[in-house]
């Protein structure tokens, strides 16, 4: 008996060390600490980083990393408290320490318009459910360190026009557009302090006809139907339901990569759930998994396979999955239905370089929303030819991005946009968004 645990635990050693090696092997010696110090942050690496290689400029690329990488207080706050003082440092410490307490007193802000957003939509008869932001800050070990953008809230598509009357009343000094946003997914709130409110009539903004109707099925269970209710500091407010938010957080940082670039603020999101989600499943045993299938339920991981497949998403499913395990040191057990193979690692590798390398911002391709809504003005005035190449040169950047990491995906996507858009124009039918 003891000779079999000893052999595992020298089988672990030496995958480790193997999975080490390969990571060393493919990554600069600037990205190696960075990804060290950011494990360490989100509390899935107790190692220490490497930092006696780091000099002056070499700071300033560790910096910029964590900046293009949306993680720069989770890195900043690991760097002060676990670097002894160099002068190299000392240059930097500075910074750090300020980007430390402007995302502190941002949440403080978020908070505040939290409550009050909240409050407005509850007494009108709104039921809000919170996206993203504080809802996935608790998985932190410091939640303030996350790095807070806008505040995201569901209201689905029924009350969507009252929720926005309630908020412009609510929010008299918040700027919006009202035609133009009508159009999109969220109707923007900004108040004059820079703080966003994204009302939200979708959770994710799916293309393709079937897997939209797919999606806004499991959207309407998991945010409306079975929500759950947390505590947000002093407040109570509802979330998705907890196998919801996993594909949810996914399909959003997914979006991410396709849109303008994913960096790993977003995966460290996805593989805080994940480990979440490990644990819950831990905790139930095989009286409750029966308890389950008696009551026509499935369970996490089935959940998960069932819906992937009817997004076509398991690739890109497998690819998040591989930089969550490789990167980010989430055990591969608790990222379901990862296989590994060549194929993984060679487009898995291909995904998280480019990853590293652009972060949230894709600067050649990212476009603003008020850019898109020029775009559709644009459009409009376009004769019916124009605006269906203009659709399908938009439409196929999203295939040649996309296909050198999930092939079947990317061909998926160019059969239903080739279909429909001929469907369509034989129709004479509109194509796509313009």
């Amino acid at each position: 008996m003891n000779s079999l645990i000893s052999m595992r635990i020298c089988c672990r050693w030496w995958k480790r060390r193997e999975k080490n090696r390969r990571i060393e092997g493919r990554m600069t010696a600037i990205q190696q600490t960075y990804l060290q110090l950011l494990r360490q942050a989100i509390g899935l690496d107790s190692l220490n980083a490497n930092r006696s290689t780091l000099n002056a400029p070499a700071w300033q690329q560790l910096v910029h990393l964590a900046q293009i990488q949306g993680t720069a207080p989770l890195v900043f706050d690991q760097v002060l408290r676990t670097l002894p003082p160099t002068p190299s440092l000392i240059g930097q410490e500075g910074q750090m320490k300020q980007v430390c307490m402007r995302n502190m007193v941002a949440q403080e802000g978020l908070l505040r318009i939290l409550k009050q957003t909240f409050t407005a939509l509850s007494s009108g008869g709104i039921h809000p459910v919170l996206l993203k932001g504080f809802g996935l800050a608790a998985l932190y070990p410091k939640p303030y360190l996350r790095t807070w953008g806008d505040l995201d809230v569901y209201v689905g598509q029924e009350q969507y026009h009252q929720a926005a009357e309630i908020l412009r009343q609510a929010f008299p000094e918040a700027k919006h557009h009202d035609e133009e946003w009508e159009e999109l997914k969220h109707y923007n709130f900004v108040l004059p302090d820079g703080n966003v409110i994204e009302m939200h009539r979708d959770t994710v903004k799916m293309e393709l006809p079937r897997e939209r109707r797919v999606y806004e099925a499991l959207e309407r269970q998991g945010c409306i139907i079975e929500h759950r209710v947390e505590r947000v500091e002093d407040i109570d407010v509802s979330v998705p339901e907890a196998k919801f938010n996993m594909l949810f957080t996914f399909l959003h940082a997914w979006n991410h990569f396709v849109e303008s670039g994913v960096g790993f603020k977003q995966l460290c999101d996805v593989a805080l759930l994940a480990h979440k989600m490990s644990e819950n499943a831990s905790l139930n045993d095989e009286l409750n998994r029966l308890d389950r299938l008696n009551d026509g339920l499935m369970d996490y991981e089935e959940y998960l396979k069932t819906n992937l497949r009817k997004l076509h998403l398991m690739q890109p499913w497998q690819l998040i999955g591989y930089v969550c395990v490789e990167y980010l040191g989430l055990p591969a057990g608790e990222w379901p239905l990862l296989k590994w193979s060549r194929w993984l690692q060679k487009h898995g590798e291909r995904f998280a370089q480019r990853v590293m390398a652009e972060g949230c911002a894709r600067p050649s391709e990212c476009k603003s929303l008020v850019d898109k809504i020029e775009q559709r003005e644009k459009a409009k005035q376009m004769n019916i030819i124009a605006r269906k190449w203009l659709t399908f040169k938009e439409r196929f950047r999203v295939v040649q991005l996309v296909y050198p990491y999930a092939p079947a995906y990317a061909r998926h996507l160019l059969w239903e946009i080739l279909y429909r858009g001929i469907r369509r124009t034989i129709r004479g039918e509109k194509m796509l968004d313009y």
